[in-house]
């Protein structure tokens, strides 16, 4: 709960409440709404990772052992589980009236994070398209912090049809920085390293852009021993960093690397076209450029 990551959801929320010209600087109990929904968020995110760490098979995050290695596969079990819950039930004490109104979003966004992760634990890659890739990410790396966007807007008197276009742009925000951790991730840089190896998400076979296009576009002998080390499990470093090599040697690093800036252009040109057809007195015009500099510094900044 210490790590700088666990401030990009709540950054989110009051980017949010910015839109919607909410003082929370000024005016105590907003800021307390924003925070206690920011907390339960983040609450939801520890149980993502820790459940994350035990499919991928993950021995550390952050530096130190992950939970089901630290203590028990049933403790790292049943602490995902009531992370998912027991910040909700807490935020039921706090806010009453705001959780009952959030509940159905709160189950939509734990059925489709729990849907998302079996999604990527799909280890075929035939016919497997960025479709299937965009879906997945938007259902768990989107789906906690969509439910910040909603329980923000609806809370402070956003409009439906306006919330809807933010949904459109926010599920683009995040799978740019989900195109970013991948990149992030073959990289000798602190998000990588602090998981253990470089290249990871090679080792638990998951299915990047960058993967889906270098078996696509690589000749036959490469695109065999890709295939072949993604399906090894193996975390040996020289046989990741061979991996790497041929997702770089391949075009697949840049391949993402164009997904990304391509995905910042279309949510500045949403974002830009949602400024004109807003109630500028309702809105505020600032609140849309922190927006649009938020999503700049996802395809920017290490987490």
């Amino acid at each position: 709960m210490t790590g700088p990551g666990k401030r990009w959801r709540p950054i989110y929320a009051m980017t949010i409440a910015k839109l919607l010209n909410v003082d929370f600087e000024n005016d105590k109990e907003a800021m307390g709404i924003i925070m206690d929904i920011s907390s339960m968020v983040e609450v939801f995110h520890i149980a993502q990772l820790v459940l994350d760490d035990i499919s991928d098979g993950s021995l550390v995050r952050r530096d130190v052992p992950c939970v089901h290695i630290a203590y028990s596969m049933g403790t790292g079990v049943n602490v995902g589980l009531n992370c998912t819950y027991q910040p909700y039930r807490r935020f039921f004490e706090l806010r009453p009236e705001i959780a009952q109104n959030a509940a159905y979003d709160y189950v939509e966004a734990m059925c489709n994070l729990f849907k998302g992760q079996c999604m990527k634990e799909y280890k075929r890659d035939d016919g497997l398209k960025m479709e299937f890739y965009n879906d997945s990410e938007s259902l768990t790396a989107g789906s906690t912090a969509k439910f910040v966007l909603k329980t923000i807007f609806k809370n402070f008197g956003g409009d439906a049809d306006i919330l809807e276009r933010l949904i459109l742009i926010h599920d683009k925000m995040w799978n740019l920085h989900q195109v970013k951790d991948d990149i992030a991730n073959i990289q000798p840089v602190q998000i990588a390293l602090s998981k253990g190896l470089v290249g990871e998400d090679i080792s638990v076979g998951k299915y990047t852009p960058m993967i889906i296009y270098s078996l696509a576009n690589a000749d036959k002998p490469r695109a065999d021993r890709l295939r072949e080390i993604l399906l090894s499990g193996t975390r040996d470093q020289a046989i990741l960093n061979e991996a790497i090599d041929i997702l770089v040697k391949t075009g697949g690093v840049e391949h993402a690397n164009n997904i990304m800036n391509n995905l910042y252009r279309e949510i500045t040109e949403e974002i830009n076209d949602l400024k004109k057809s807003v109630n500028p007195n309702k809105y505020s015009m600032l609140g849309f450029d922190q927006l649009q500099g938020y999503a700049y510094q996802l395809t920017t900044i290490e987490k």
